[in-house]
C-alpha cells in the first residue's frame, strides 16, 4: 500500500449496554456507555465512509433488546457528522458498510442516488436476510436494501480486496457471518476500523469475544487476523476513542 489517507473518527450517538455483552466473562452486570462509530478516510483524491450509523433514536430503544437509552446529539447524526467535517453526500466516493446491523447501516439512505458505492461482503448481504434467530433483532433490511438506495450503487464482494490503492478490505467473521474490517494505510502506519470485529479495545487486547456472534472461532480467528495486518485499531465501540480523533489511535500489541 503506497498511497496515505486521512482519518477522521465519527460518533454516531451511544448506548448503554451491559459489559459483559461486549466481554464475554467478565464484568457482568457493569453498565458501559458506548459510542457507535464510524470514521471518514479522505486522500487519493477520494472520500470514503465506513459505516453510517442509526436512523432513528426511538427505533433503536424500542426494539434492541442489549442497549438502552440511545442518544443521537445534532453532529452525532450521518448527516450533521459530515456537515462538521465539510463533507456533502454527493461528495462520498464509497460507503464501506462493515457489516449490516442497524448501527452500522442507518445512514445509508442519504447516499441514494448519488455516485456513492456501498460496498458489502457478499456473505454479509445473503446473511442479513436470513439471519440466525439470535441475530434478528440487529438486521432491519429497508436500511440497505433498494428502498434505501438504487440497486446499482450496490457493489457486493466476496472475501478480501485492495478497494483502491492504500484500502484493503478484509473479511473478518464472527460477529456476523459476513463482516468485514477496512485496512487503511495513514502516516503513521496501518489503521484498522475493526468495527464489531473488535467491539473495544480489551477485544483485541486481551483476546476476550463479545457475546453477539454467528461463530465464536472466527470471531478468534479475524482479531488474530487483524493483528498480523496493523499496527493501530479503531473499535466499533471504543469509550476512549474521541470524537473526530484523527492520530495517535490505539495501538495493537502482537
Amino acid at each position: 500500500m503506497t498511497s496515505e489517507y486521512k482519518i477522521k473518527v465519527l460518533n454516531m450517538g451511544s448506548v448503554t449496554v451491559d459489559k459483559g455483552g461486549m466481554t464475554r466473562g467478565t464484568d457482568c452486570g457493569t453498565e458501559l456507555r458506548i459510542p457507535q462509530q464510524a470514521v471518514a478516510i479522505e486522500g487519493n483524491n477520494l472520500k470514503i465512509i465506513c459505516d453510517t450509523g442509526v436512523h432513528s433514536v426511538d427505533w433503536v430503544n424500542a426494539n434492541v433488546s442489549t442497549v438502552k437509552d440511545c442518544v443521537l446529539k445534532d453532529d452525532e447524526s450521518l448527516e450533521g457528522a459530515l456537515k462538521h467535517i465539510g463533507w456533502k453526500p454527493e461528495e462520498v466516493d464509497y460507503v464501506i458498510n462493515t457489516h449490516l446491523h442497524y448501527d452500522h447501516c442507518g445512514g445509508n439512505y442519504i447516499f441514494k442516488g448519488y455516485k456513492t458505492k456501498f460496498v458489502i461482503q457478499k456473505k454479509e448481504w445473503d446473511f442479513a436476510f436470513n439471519p440466525t434467530p439470535n441475530q434478528e433483532q440487529y438486521y432491519m433490511t429497508d436500511l440497505f436494501n433498494h428502498k434505501a438506495v438504487f440497486p446499482d450503487q450496490i457493489l457486493l464482494i466476496d472475501g478480501e480486496i485492495e478497494l483502491e490503492d492504500g484500502i484493503v478490505l478484509i473479511p473478518t467473521p464472527g460477529h456476523t457471518k459476513g463482516h468485514q474490517s477496512v485496512l487503511i494505510n495513514t502516516e503513521e502506519g496501518v489503521v484498522c476500523f475493526a468495527a464489531d470485529a473488535s467491539n473495544i479495545y480489551e477485544n483485541i487486547d486481551k483476546d476476550i469475544i463479545g457475546n453477539i456472534l454467528y461463530d465464536t472461532y472466527s470471531g478468534f480467528k479475524s482479531m488474530e487476523d487483524i493483528r498480523r495486518k496493523a499496527e493501530f485499531i479503531i473499535c466499533g465501540h471504543e469509550p476512549r476513542t474521541e470524537k473526530y480523533q484523527t492520530n495517535n489511535f490505539m495501538r495493537i500489541h502482537v
